[in-house]
């Protein structure tokens, strides 16, 4: 070492770890935004100008669909489209933070530059290579941590899966021995409370109450089960449960990667 010690550089590297998290809940509103614009729109568009939509023009293989069954069909279809994104940008934050834990295990140690690529690219690869479910395991185990939403998460991926390869069909592969497919959210919702019976309903199914309420907000958990042959379709309060729980799993991975660095900045709630 120290014949080469000319040859020593120090490099300090910030890992800003709220940006990652800034980066996850933009591209997770940029698709509730999407949705949004997309679901009011159609519900503007009347027959006539639909019948003079310029793909009518195109060649047609079978009979358009009706005008009502196509709105309906849209709204199933952005959501699914939506919600199959959001996981991809899930997995593009558990890749960032993949890069966390691999700078941080290198701490402030004296490498060379021919070795740090050597472990920079095995890692980067051996990760890429691992399913959405061996990347969170992965992160868990490096960690040190138990994460609280792994679970939801692992049913929203496996939702996911089913949409794209057996078009949202639920199948064995997805009930597995239980006969039944939870899907399982972590959600933010709001709840109406008749202050005379004590009744509650969550909004937006809630109907005018006939005695004075209250409102609150009520985080926990939410569960929709499906059987064999059940298709599943989401609502949009259920997309908005996704990037909620999202962003509550993202956020407890980060600050188990912070504990790796007493140091580092802890994120907020």
């Amino acid at each position: 070492m120290t014949e080469h010690a000319d040859q020593t550089k120090h490099v300090h590297i910030e890992v800003n770890l709220l940006a990652a998290l800034a980066k996850l809940d933009g591209d997770l509103q940029k698709l509730v935004d999407l949705v949004s614009i997309g679901v009011t729109g159609v519900r503007k568009v009347d027959e006539a100008e639909y019948n003079v939509s310029p793909f009518t023009s195109a060649q047609q293989l079978h009979a358009p669909l009706q005008y009502a069954v196509v709105k309906d069909e849209y709204v199933s279809w952005v959501l699914r489209n939506a919600f199959r994104e959001a996981i991809e940008h899930v997995s593009d934050f558990l890749e960032q933070c993949r890069i966390f834990v691999t700078l941080y295990g290198l701490g402030s140690k004296i490498i060379s530059g021919e070795e740090l690529n050597r472990i920079w690219a095995e890692e980067r690869d051996a990760f890429d290579r691992k399913s959405f479910p061996g990347k969170i395991k992965w992160l868990r185990e490096k960690c040190g941590a138990t994460f609280q939403f792994e679970e939801h998460v692992l049913t929203l991926n496996q939702a996911r899966n089913c949409f794209v390869h057996r078009l949202g069909v639920v199948s064995k592969r997805d009930t597995k021995d239980r006969g039944v497919f939870t899907i399982k959210w972590h959600a933010l919702r709001i709840v109406i409370i008749d202050s005379v019976t004590g009744e509650e309903t969550f909004m937006p199914q809630s109907e005018p109450t006939k005695n004075p309420s209250t409102v609150n907000l009520r985080v926990g958990p939410v569960e929709r089960d499906f059987r064999i042959d059940d298709r599943i379709q989401l609502s949009p309060e259920e997309l908005n449960y996704t990037m909620w729980t999202f962003h509550s799993f993202a956020l407890e991975v980060l600050q188990a990667i912070e504990r790796l660095e007493p140091d580092a900045n802890r994120p907020q709630k």
